[in-house]
């Protein structure tokens, strides 16, 4: 069996609460287990493979990972470069895989699959004769319908459900759209000047919360919301800040400092590798207030975009610059608290509904604000 492209990667996933089944083929799963399979076929029609419509491929089982286990270093198969793939699991609610390959894949197609009743996801990814990193396979439920696009030279997150909409467009030379629903409205600019997706984005989401995490060798911010909660995983260089709120909680980790008026949002000036506090506090706390109802004109430089989008429940403030990005977010009730760590980690806590990643071992907090 010489020269066959693979098609695609499936992950089977059973937990206790719910079976994800990206694929209709013939594969065995074990609770808590995932199978890890590598999937042939030797036509190079594209294939949707739905409980109601099955595909025949050659599916060849590579491993069965106990939970919570990264697999590194799988040989190649056949004639494709597939390296090295890696299984992030996270609660027993949702799984999130990623898949990496250090340099040129030959995976070449539309890989669309159909989950369980209430999982519904769809990935597509066009490689192209580009060198991508790093490839993004997402997991959602009925309330979160994801499809992430991946290529070198662009990167487009569009997110549509009755009560979600969002469009994330990231590319080399260009910003990003923006796009307004009844409830929502998001904004991501993201100039990467030359840089190429050498992190990956995993995006986890239940019903209850989201969680975004996308790295890129300069900057990059990506923030989703739902109604309840806003998450914000941004880093820059080696500084990672994670934001999260709860219906009772509004926090946001940035190295960067943007102080917005209710009637103008003026850039502020940053250095190379450093953030610009425009007030300092112990714990370098700096109140931001955002009229709700407020939108403020476009103010561009070739280093320097920012914009401000509110809607009645949700404002965010975007700035971004060729060394940092920064957002700022308000709700009605809430009055967002920003931190500046640009040489260590911000910690993070879990709240009683909400687990988060903890890269630190102190926590900061405020009379009326935990910080996760």
């Amino acid at each position: 069996m010489n020269h066959i492209t693979v098609h695609y990667i499936s992950l089977h996933h059973t937990t206790e609460h719910h079976t994800t089944q990206n694929h209709t083929t013939q594969h065995h799963t074990i609770s808590h287990h995932s199978t890890l399979q590598i999937c042939t076929q030797h036509h190079s029609a594209l294939h949707h493979s739905t409980p109601h419509h099955s595909s025949s491929y050659h599916c060849t089982p590579l491993h069965t990972i106990p939970h919570h286990t990264t697999l590194h270093q799988i040989t190649k198969l056949h004639d494709s470069t597939l390296n090295h793939i890696s299984l992030h699991h996270t609660t027993p609610d949702h799984t999130t895989l990623h898949h990496t390959t250090p340099h040129h894949t030959s995976l070449h197609n539309t890989t669309l699959h159909h989950t369980a009743p209430h999982h519904i996801s769809l990935h597509n990814n066009c490689l192209h004769h580009t060198t991508l990193h790093h490839t993004i396979l997402h997991n959602t439920t009925a309330h979160h319908t994801t499809l992430h696009h991946t290529s070198l030279h662009h990167t487009t997150l569009y997110h549509t459900t009755s009560h979600h909409t969002s469009l994330h467009n990231n590319s080399l030379h260009r910003t990003t759209l923006h796009h307004t629903t009844p409830h929502h409205t998001s904004l991501h600019n993201n100039a990467l000047h030359h840089t190429t997706l050498h992190h990956t984005i995993r995006h986890n989401t239940t019903s209850r919360y989201s969680t975004v995490h996308h790295i890129t060798t300069h900057h990059s911010t990506l923030h989703y919301s739902t109604p309840l909660h806003t998450t914000l995983h941004h880093s820059i260089l080696q500084y990672t800040f994670l934001h999260h709120t709860t219906p009772h909680h509004s926090t946001l980790h940035h190295s960067t400092i943007h102080l917005s008026t209710p009637h103008h949002s003026t850039p502020q000036p940053s250095k190379p590798h450093h953030s610009t506090q425009l007030l300092s506090l112990p714990h370098h706390t700096t109140n931001l207030y955002t009229t709700p109802l407020y939108t403020t004109p476009h103010y561009s430089t070739p280093h320097h975009s920012t914009a401000l989008i509110s809607t009645p429940h949700h404002s965010k403030l975007h700035h971004t610059t060729q060394h940092h990005t920064t957002l700022h977010y308000t709700t009605p009730h809430h009055t967002i608290h920003l931190f500046t760590t640009p040489h260590h980690y911000t910690p993070h806590r879990s709240t009683p509904h909400h687990s988060l990643l903890n890269h630190s071992s102190s926590n900061h907090s405020t009379p009326h604000h935990t910080i996760l």
